[in-house]
């Protein structure tokens, strides 16, 4: 049957048995079935069907054995681009991307194996026979790393400085004992599927996302964008299932895991992971790559280039498409961005998503939404960091200050090195009058994110209030440093509001003294209110908002995801976050 979505226009055949769910906006709601179409053909027209298709068997039979080669290369497009087996260097991945039009870079080598991983793989796997014993011994190499400190688990909730690692620089960067290094699970799975196909295995190799291990407290992506990913042997990708032999032997065939990321065991039940194409392993690194960017305050539209390159390649990850929604959201795209968040939404139901709904609610002061969607998150994963981090800003902004502090302390027992955790001690602090208290909280949260624009103007804020001006004027000007050119002009006024005129000027440009301004120069101030985030910032698009937003934008209006101006980040927690946009 022929199915229209009413969000997008699109108009697609639904195969009986299907998903009814839209292939462009990937949402499962809003669709309806269009009458079928009566047939119009009539003696004439089957005729001149019968003259082409006697046309199209001469060209076949003239065309031998270069039909074939069309016909296989048809076949890995319909699949969704190569997959599994031996490496071949990324030569098969490369030509579909450059047909395509994507460019991905060194990403494009993803699971390709360089001399150094090569001779990783060879050296790690021993005398192993299977390819079971030989991911195992793969696995077993990393995890042994991990046991030397050379990496460690993390918050991820928001990007690590930095590109993503491939081949040999990962390889090497593994080496060093103690080096206590941040790793993405895609860096490492990815290396280690590199490894196995440079081995020649019997069975398919691929990255798997996976959303959920059995038993779990705390999800495994907190930040709900950046996927958790493993890898599996055996079984057949979703992207690659078009032909009924491909179905059947999916059916037989059922993957086994390795995680050298978390060195799980455990197998994730059938519909908590996703086998993936090379080609939408290439998505899924082109996402993160995204993230990256706006992480380290890049222009929003080259992080928007990769994030529409990472949808072509793999739209059916929620993780994928809540990146790009962040990322058409700081680049000022707010209606598509939301849909993005939406369709993520929709796919995947889970605790980032709920978190992530329970953020942009708590921002503009829907504390009642807020609080549903949080019981919600916390409901299915008890020990999620991020989200009692928020719980927590919620709770202060109740009047429940000894609520507050447990559910802080709590969070403290289970992620100490949560970015957004000495914010919301810092907000926690000022609540109760310890300027003291909340200015070395605020501290630590430059610190523990120094490229983030946000804890440094919280701090500079209270830097003025305890009447360290230079201070202030140091971390105002940092900012200024921080964010990209596009934002700039913006950021500027956002800081004349929120820290004075002067807050931009160097220490010797004028007296503290003798300006004729009160405060030591610094002049008429924003509401303090301004910078609660505890229900609804004005100044980051709430109620009553009369000036630049904490965002970059203009006004209510304006909502900036991750973008060079101070930022919301998804999967934070409230302390860290800004508005949505005004309905």
């Amino acid at each position: 049957m022929r199915i229209e979505c009413a969000h997008c226009q699109q108009q697609f055949e639904l195969e009986a048995g299907a998903e009814r769910r839209c292939p462009k906006c990937m949402r499962s709601k809003g669709l309806r079935t269009l009458p079928a179409k009566a047939s119009t053909e009539g003696a004439g027209t089957r005729a001149a069907g019968t003259e082409a298709l006697g046309r199209g068997r001469l060209i076949a039979g003239l065309v031998g054995a270069a039909a074939v080669i069309a016909i296989v290369a048809f076949a890995l497009l319909r699949q969704g681009g190569p997959g599994g087996g031996a490496d071949d260097g990324g030569q098969q991945v490369a030509a579909e991307l450059k047909k395509r039009g994507i460019e991905a870079g060194e990403l494009a080598r993803l699971l390709a194996a360089d001399d150094a991983v090569l001779s990783f793989a060879r050296e790690a796997a021993g005398s192993a026979d299977s390819d079971a014993a030989k991911a195992e011994a793969l696995v077993k190499a990393i995890r042994a790393r991990a046991s030397a400190g050379a990496f460690v688990p993390w918050s991820m909730v928001e990007p690590r400085a930095g590109a993503l690692r491939l081949g040999g620089e990962l390889l090497s960067s593994l080496g060093k004992d103690g080096a206590r290094e941040r790793h993405y699970p895609l860096e490492l799975a990815a290396l280690t599927v590199a490894a196995l196909r440079a081995l020649s295995t019997e069975q398919p190799v691929y990255l798997a996302e996976v959303y959920a291990y059995p038993d779990e407290k705390a999800p495994l992506d907190a930040s709900g964008r950046f996927g958790y990913f493993a890898v599996a042997l055996g079984g057949t990708p979703e992207g690659a299932k078009n032909e009924k032999g491909q179905q059947a032997q999916a059916k037989a065939v059922k993957p086994r895991l390795f995680d050298p990321y978390g060195g799980r065991s455990a197998q994730p039940a059938p519909g908590e992971l996703r086998l993936l194409t090379d080609l939408e392993a290439v998505g899924a690194a082109l996402s993160l790559k995204a993230n990256q960017v706006l992480g380290q305050n890049g222009e929003p539209a080259a992080a928007l280039r990769d994030a529409d390159a990472a949808i072509a390649l793999y739209p059916t990850s929620a993780s994928v498409r809540t990146t790009r929604g962040m990322v058409l959201l700081s680049s000022g795209g707010e209606q598509e961005g939301r849909g993005e968040l939406e369709a993520a939404a929709q796919m995947r139901p889970d605790g980032p998503r709920r978190h992530n709904a329970a953020v942009l609610a708590l921002a503009t002061g829907g504390q009642s939404e807020a609080s549903k969607q949080l019981a919600l998150a916390l409901e299915q994963y008890p020990e999620y960091a991020a989200a009692l981090t928020t719980l927590a800003t919620l709770q202060m902004a109740s009047g429940e200050r000894e609520q507050a502090q447990s559910t802080l302390e709590r969070v403290e027992g289970l992620d100490r090195e949560l970015p957004s955790l000495p914010l919301a001690w810092a907000q926690w602090y000022m609540s109760g009058g310890d300027l003291q208290q909340a200015l070395a909280r605020a501290e630590r949260a430059v610190e523990l994110s120094p490229d983030n624009p946000q804890p440094r103007l919280m701090l500079a804020r209270m830097q003025r209030q305890a009447g360290d001006y230079d201070g202030m004027r140091a971390h105002a000007r940092k900012v200024m440093e921080l964010v990209a050119e596009s934002q700039k002009s913006r950021t500027k006024l956002l800081i004349e509001q929120l820290l004075g005129p002067t807050a931009l000027e160097a220490p010797d440009a004028f007296d503290a003294e003798d300006d004729g301004t009160p405060d030591g120069g610094i002049g008429e101030l924003a509401d303090p209110g301004q910078l609660d985030l505890s229900s609804g910032s004005k100044l980051m698009g709430g109620e009553g908002n009369s000036g630049p937003s904490l965002l970059g934008g203009d006004g209510p209006g304006s909502l900036k995801l991750g973008g060079g101006a101070p930022k919301l980040r998804l999967g934070g927690s409230g302390s860290g976050l800004g508005p949505a946009p005004a309905n």
